[in-house]
């Protein structure tokens, strides 16, 4: 692949807001004047002249099947679920989890549409339908599973030549003695293109503004994107159809300017900072990443340091690791996270309490992002599974993944750990155990390919249903 798509896809995975710029530009072509041509438009006289027999073509053709088409009754089976129907070890699945024996496995019922809803009503629209009847003092679960995905780049995958080259700082390890983990309702979800119906236009600009001060800059100008000339011209143009209007002038982000320096905060209360002219490299070498976890995590530290002030964190800890690209080059993630109290707090600081620091090719740094995701909203401390039994899960069908690929089977599992997944459109952020599945790939000479393969960590009996695998990906 050529040099200049790889380092564009890099940058764009490292861009958050990247959905959201390109709604953005989408909303730029969308608000000016079309133009038709002349010759673009058709005679109406040329247009009878097709229509009028393909129409009656197509009539005909609806008569006769019609006429000799019958439709047949269809009778289902009773009691079986999907993982009955396909899997052998349907048995094991019933076995762990009794209570889903006898009902198919599904989604939600009045899950929102995001491709239909407008933003500012998907949150409310879909808020009754996420809990059930209450289990010994908690409210059921139901996630629509067949909505989750990786939410954004295609499947989950990763190259490594090793699987130990996965190993991040997440605090959790196997023989972690853990019985219940919080659940908490996402504030912040997202709705239509992506965009949440988060922080108001004032208060991005406030939190960019605040960073800005935390980093020692001068604000030389705010705005927000899109911006209320782009937004009028929008409204012109749309006329009263106000669902459009309210898809389509969405302010997702606000930014400070400050001279070389670009601070965006988007309605989430994620804050990016972006040097337009990236400074020259720091005085110590970037650090090649060859297991040497010391010096990666010492450079690190470095910057934690020299950015403290916007890194705002009591004990932050460090979370180097990283797959590597088609070229065999290191994909290193420098981040750190808060690490502080005990272990379930430490879990919680490791997803929603992150920075992470991004250097180009000369090591100079040219963006860092600052997560700290609203978890005030907690539903309740949920009993959780072992990864014993999550494993047995897995194997009976029951996750949830994005690998396009005929399950490899329990040979391929190289790694397990404990996750909460955080993703913008998730509605409600819960433990998951997440697997690391070897899949076959012959194009790979030196590397071995890794998919990601989700499993529910709450216990069964405080789920409304469990996913189940039908042979294609979430």
């Amino acid at each position: 692949m050529n040099d200049n798509y790889i380092k564009l896809f890099d940058e764009i995975k490292a861009d958050g807001n990247f959905k959201a710029r390109l709604l953005y530009a989408m909303q730029e072509a969308a608000a000016r004047p079309e133009k038709t041509k002349e010759s673009d438009k058709m005679p109406l006289q040329k247009i009878f002249k097709i229509a009028v027999p393909t129409l009656a073509a197509v009539c005909a053709l609806l008569l006769v099947f019609a006429f000799f088409i019958q439709p047949k009754a269809t009778k289902s089976s009773p009691g079986l679920t999907q993982s009955e129907k396909k899997d052998a070890n349907a048995g094991e699945t019933d076995a762990l989890y009794p209570e889903f024996a006898a009902e198919e496995a599904r989604p939600a019922e009045g899950a929102g549409n995001y491709a239909e809803d407008a933003n500012l009503e998907i949150a409310d629209a879909t808020e009754a339908s996420l809990y059930g009847e209450d289990v010994g003092g908690l409210p059921k679960l139901n996630v629509a599973w067949d909505a989750l995905g990786s939410g954004g780049y295609g499947y989950e995958a990763y190259m490594v030549y090793d699987i130990s080259e996965l190993d991040n700082g997440n605090p959790w390890t196997p023989d972690a003695k853990l019985d219940k983990l919080p659940v908490f309702e996402n504030q912040y979800v997202a709705g239509f293109a992506g965009i949440p119906s988060g922080l108001s236009p004032e208060e991005m600009i406030a939190k960019a503004s605040q960073a800005a001060g935390a980093l020692g800059l001068k604000i030389d100008k705010t705005y927000t994107n899109p911006t209320e000339e782009l937004i009028q011209k929008m409204i012109e143009k749309l006329g009263d159809d106000e669902k459009a209007i309210a898809q389509n002038t969405a302010i997702y982000e606000g930014v400070a300017v400050c001279g070389d320096v670009e601070i965006s905060a988007d309605a989430y209360g994620t804050v990016t900072v972006r040097y337009l002219k990236p400074p020259g490299p720091v005085a110590m070498s970037l650090p090649a990443y060859q297991n040497e976890r010391d010096g990666n995590e010492m450079f690190l530290n470095y910057f934690l340091q020299q950015y403290k002030g916007f890194v705002d964190m009591e004990n932050p800890a460090p979370d180097v690791w990283g797959d590597r690209n088609t070229s065999e080059e290191r994909n290193v993630q420098w981040s750190a996270f808060e690490k502080t109290g005990g272990l379930t707090q430490q879990i919680l600081g490791y997803f929603f309490n992150r920075v992470q620091f991004y250097f180009n090719e000369e090591g100079s740094l040219w963006l860092i992002r600052r997560w700290k995701t609203d978890v005030s909203q907690k539903v309740g401390d949920y009993p959780i599974i072992s990864a014993d039994e999550a494993k047995r899960a897995l194997l009976a069908g029951n996750f949830i993944t994005t690998v396009p690929e005929d399950f490899p089977g329990e040979a391929a599992v190289a790694k397990a750990e404990l996750v909460y997944r955080t993703a913008p459109h998730e509605k409600l952020f819960m433990p998951y155990y997440k697997f690391y599945l070897e899949l076959p790939n012959p194009q790979l000479k030196n590397m071995e390919q890794y998919g990601a393969y989700y499993v529910p960590a709450v216990r069964s009996e405080y789920l409304g249903s469990m996913p189940v695998w039908d042979g294609g990906f979430n």
